[in-house]
């Protein structure tokens, strides 16, 4: 009989592997300019309204690979679970009720982790409480354990796109060329906005420049891709919210991994 975490570690790896395709895939979809935008001067205000003139779906790979990085960290959580129950019991197995118990509140954990750790140690169970794995407590495990129910049962989970920011300096560069009569070193300084309109829609207006500038089609707006998971995950940008979950799980197996006693009967 053996036990250890090498088929958690595994787990981990894959899903940080995901993240580096959904880093690509997000790249691709961005750069085939999902999201056109174009100015018109307003004829009340006078002022240049710049507005999105199309919205794309988002890509459906960017969707699944999403999945897989969640799918990867929930399975390295129950595989955590089915080692301690095999370090409690001294039994390989199998055992078909093991999962880490993740609830939709304290209360609701206290009834399912009876049967989800059944055959753990009391001390491996402490562990566990420790992580406070539940809505209120650590939302973002719960909301892991959620999108990856809605991954198992929709197949792909929903996204939008917002707008993150935009170069202010353009307008601003354009009246002093004009002013000096000579081309002016370029610099950026990105802006994002007071208020995140999201899921971006078409008509949505990003941006409302002085009524004594000129229409610019040089303005260039930066848009992420965002969870559209009503009530568990909305508006958040998705790759660094997948990442903040790698982390959360990470630091959910080191802590078994520095509590001595667990980490001596886990052989690792």
């Amino acid at each position: 009989m053996t036990h250890n975490l090498i088929g958690v570690d595994k787990k981990i790896e894959r899903a940080e592997k995901h993240i580096l395709d959904l880093q690509d895939a997000r790249k691709r979809f961005i750069d085939t300019d999902p999201y056109p935008t174009g100015g018109q001067r307003n004829p009340e205000t006078r002022c240049p309204e710049y507005r999105v003139l199309s919205v794309r779906a988002i890509d459906s790979d960017i969707a699944a690979i999403a999945g897989d990085v969640i799918q990867n960290l929930r399975s390295a959580l129950d595989h955590l679970a089915y080692q301690l129950v095999i370090v409690g019991t001294r039994k390989p197995g199998p055992f078909t009720h093991v999962y880490y118990p993740i609830a939709k509140s304290a209360t609701d954990y206290e009834t399912e982790k009876l049967r989800k750790t059944k055959g753990m140690r009391q001390d491996a169970i402490d562990a566990i409480d420790a992580t406070k794995p539940y809505r209120g407590g650590n939302d973002t495990l719960w909301q892991l354990h959620e999108l990856n129910l809605v991954d198992k049962h929709r197949l792909l989970l929903s996204a939008g796109a917002y707008f993150q920011s935009m170069d202010a300096m353009v307008d601003i560069l354009r009246n002093l060329e004009k002013q000096v009569g000579h081309p002016i070193p370029k610099i950026q300084y990105p802006i994002s906005p007071m208020i995140k309109r999201f899921p971006l829609e078409v008509g949505d207006v990003l941006y409302i420049a002085d009524p004594r500038d000129e229409v610019n089609d040089n303005h260039q707006f930066n848009f992420e891709i965002a969870f559209k998971e009503s009530g568990i995950v909305w508006g958040e940008p998705v790759i660094p919210k997948l990442q903040e979950m790698v982390d959360m799980v990470n630091g959910i197996v080191r802590a078994f991994r520095e509590a001595r006693a667990l980490a001596r009967a886990l052989w690792i």
